[in-house]
């Protein structure tokens, strides 16, 4: 969350601007089998070498979705081949289509060929990755389900809780973020349209709570004038001012020093 900053929400609802894109590059400018991504949030198509596109950062907001969600990370591998491996065991293997066209299928998984059959792939063994690389593979996983399906089950939440709700709609979310052939990953215009971000199922019968209520009336306010927008970087200086004046307006006037803005 280092690279998501914030302005007053009291002021600005929803104001977010993403920053610290320095390893940013256009897609014209990269190539099948080029690494890119942290591990943990690496993309199918990147590990395996095959071309991509913007739908890798889909990938990477997923595995941060998950990871907010559960409290521990998703695929925390040590190296390509267990984060690769932790993806077959929740998702299942990659469409032979890809295999075939990836840079790096080779070093993932095992070819067999037999008379009059098609090019068959098989995953290779941790024992088999060890003896052909010498890297070490371990278990670091903090879950034993093995599918996104079972997050939605939990003893700790009451039925027809809005938390529930809430958990059932991002794991919804979570499958079509986390598909394996980025073709077919759910896009942005999507995202924001998606039941978990408008929450349109929380409502006052299944939800008492005043500020869930609140805040399904302020979605629903915003959810009418909401679209992509470009800020510049003189829009969220002004953002940030107004938050901070707004801020020191509603401070108690006997709480001692103020604190004043000046132009630089």
């Amino acid at each position: 969350m280092d690279n998501v900053m914030l302005v007053n929400h009291h002021v600005k609802p929803l104001r977010v601007k993403l920053i610290d894109f320095g390893l940013a590059v256009k897609i014209s400018e990269v190539w099948p089998g080029v690494v890119m991504q942290p591990l943990w949030n690496r993309s199918p198509e990147i590990i395996l070498g095959l071309p991509f596109n913007e739908a890798i950062d889909i990938w990477s907001l997923g595995t941060i979705l998950a990871e907010m969600l559960l409290g521990f990370p998703l695929f925390p591998g040590r190296h390509e081949y267990d984060v690769l491996r932790y993806i077959i065991d929740l998702l299942g293997e990659p469409p032979k289509e890809l295999l075939n066209r990836a840079v790096n299928t080779g070093l993932f998984f095992k070819e067999k060929r037999k008379p009059f059959v098609k090019k068959h792939w098989t995953f290779k063994t941790p024992k088999e990755f060890q003896r052909e690389t010498l890297k070490k593979t371990r278990e670091d996983r903090e879950y034993n389900f093995s599918s996104l399906e079972a997050l939605k089950k939990t003893r700790l939440l009451k039925a027809n809780s809005p938390e529930l709700e809430d958990r059932k709609e991002c794991v919804e979310l979570l499958k079509e973020m986390l598909t394996m052939h980025q073709n077919n990953r759910i896009t942005p215009d999507k995202i924001l349209v998606h039941p978990f971000t408008i929450r349109r199922y929380l409502s006052r019968k299944n939800c008492p709570n005043t500020q869930a209520v609140q805040g399904e009336m302020a979605m629903a306010e915003i959810e009418q004038e909401w679209k992509l927008e470009s800020f510049t970087n003189e829009d969220w200086e002004i953002e940030i001012i107004e938050s901070v004046m707004a801020s020191d307006n509603t401070k108690d006037p006997s709480s001692g020093s103020e604190e004043s803005l000046s132009s630089p």
